[in-house]
């Protein structure tokens, strides 16, 4: 069983990856959070139940590429795939050199986030 966190600021795309990913037999959500400082919050080191993080990826800012160097020296066996509205470029660049797994354009169908997903994890 994957189990997978969110970190989506925004709660209507956060239940929407909820619903897609609970359509699935082979993957369990056990943490969803509002933003990666909230999750760094709750999930001291040493301690995070997810393999997995689908992380709301925002350009607006450095302190998400922050957060996400942080969570992943505290957690090294998190695999990331950053989420975003903004198609793949230079936003995909700078969410892969800070150590996302991977990048998923939001408005993509669902079927291929699951795709992603277990791309990531195998």
């Amino acid at each position: 069983m994957t189990k997978i966190c969110i970190i989506e600021d925004h709660k209507h795309i956060r239940q929407g990856l909820r619903r897609i990913i609970e359509a699935t037999s082979d993957m369990d959500i056990v943490q969803e959070v509002g933003d990666a400082g909230e999750c760094l919050y709750r999930c001291p080191a040493g301690d995070c139940q997810a393999g997995i993080v689908l992380w709301g990826f925002s350009p607006a800012g450095p302190a998400g590429i922050d957060v996400l160097a942080e969570l992943q020296a505290r957690h090294p066996q998190l695999s990331v795939l950053a989420l975003s509205l903004h198609p793949p470029g230079r936003w995909a660049e700078r969410a892969l050199q800070a150590g996302a797994a991977g990048y998923f354009t939001i408005g993509s169908v669902s079927e291929r986030l699951i795709e992603a997903i277990r791309a990531i994890v195998n």
